[in-house]
């Protein structure tokens, strides 16, 4: 129990207290000054007075035991990184708060619901992404971000997050599985606005976590988008398809698409449509140059569901122990014949699996996915 008549925590008051598991605050606490209680990961449980007016930069950081938190409403200010790497399932900031800034509630893994006030209206920068350094960075089951409807500067969609006048697509969700068409209209894709990696250490199980959404397969980005920043679209290692409508490619910033290729999104299998006639501009510019499967059907799209069968392939081929489906954007039955037409192999095989094969006699065999049939080689 803190004293009665405190109205601050200061600076590293309570800094790595690992034994620490719970704390009453009083009711004369007034602000929660940076770095306060971080690294503090067996801390379960604590009350914010009404009256609470600010929570500093890092000031929760690596609370892994907190599973869950009730702000005051007389709470304004929220710093960077305050609660990031807590375990939180769901966040609702209270009516009253007017600014959040970088890193204020990432790595948060199990978090799958926010909801923000009208009251809120200073974001900070590279917020709402899905990297370490925005907002809600490493959610990765972060399905619905909700706005209330008098904002004056953000509102929602389906839980994906836009300014007011929806021109700037603010943040995907990282949990959110399937495939997603950007509204018409939008003309930037934000920083971190499509980031489904993170990665953190668990002291609490004294191990690394490495967290990805493996379920989102697809984006198509209409015609109006003009520009996407930095990490716009970054560490999605299941997109099978990207659709883009513009005729010329938009302007992107650095590591857009893991641009230094370092990170996951699957070059070698996932499939860029264009317009007709765009493939060369595409082939010459960054980072659309990394795609190795460019093709100008993007006007044919009304939704990414019309995925066509002449986009279906298979990789490596000839194969010698796994072969890929590339084209598909969700389970499908694949099935191997033989030259004899006999089945020889059958199953269902989500977007960028791989398929054994190295249990087959060498020759030839011919693959049917979607009433397609391939011939493929095992050497």
């Amino acid at each position: 129990m803190i004293g009665n008549s405190v109205k601050n925590i200061g600076y590293r008051a309570f800094y790595y207290c690992k034994a620490l598991k719970s704390v009453n605050f009083p009711n004369s606490l007034e602000s929660i000054g940076d770095w306060a209680f971080y690294g503090c990961y067996n801390l379960t449980a604590v009350n914010f007075p009404n009256g609470l007016e600010s929570i500093g930069d890092w000031a929760f950081y690596d609370c892994q035991s907190l599973t869950s938190i009730d702000f005051p409403n007389s709470l304004k200010s929220i710093g960077d990184f305050a609660f990031a790497n807590c375990s939180f399932t769901s966040i609702t900031i209270p009516e009253g708060v007017e600014s959040i800034t970088t890193g204020t509630f990432s790595m948060c893994p199990y978090l799958t619901s926010v909801t923000i006030p009208s009251s809120l209206t200073n974001i900070g920068p590279s917020s709402f992404g899905n990297t370490v350094t925005s907002l809600f960075g490493g959610c990765i089951r972060l399905t619905s971000i909700e706005v209330a409807n008098a904002n004056p500067s953000y509102m929602s969609e389906n839980g994906v997050l836009f300014n007011k006048e929806k021109t700037t697509l603010i943040s995907f969700p990282a949990g959110k599985t399937g495939s997603y068409t950007i509204p018409d209209g939008v003309t930037i894709i934000g920083e971190d606005a499509f980031d489904f990696e993170c990665g953190r250490y668990n002291y609490i199980s004294n191990e690394w976590e490495d967290f990805f959404n493996d379920n989102f397969t697809a984006i198509v980005i209409p015609s109006s988008v003009e520009t996407i920043e930095a990490w716009g679209i970054f560490g999605c290692n299941s997109l099978s398809h990207v659709v883009i409508k513009r005729d010329t490619p938009p302007t992107c910033a650095s590591y857009v698409f893991d641009g230094d290729r370092v990170y996951i999104t699957p070059f070698n299998t996932c499939i860029l449509h264009v317009p007709l006639g765009s493939k060369s501009l595409y082939q010459e510019e960054k980072p659309w140059s990394y795609f190795e499967n460019i093709v100008e059907d993007a006007d044919n799209f009304s939704a990414i569901e019309n995925v066509q069968v002449s986009s279906v392939s298979i990789f490596p081929n000839p194969v010698s122990e796994n072969f890929r489906i590339g084209g598909i954007i969700k389970p499908t039955v694949v099935t191997v014949l033989d030259i004899n037409g006999k089945v020889v192999l059958q199953q269902m095989v989500s977007p960028n699996e791989n398929i054994s094969a190295g249990h087959l006699p060498q020759g030839v065999y011919f693959v049917n996915v979607k009433e397609k049939t391939m011939k493929i080689i095992k050497k």
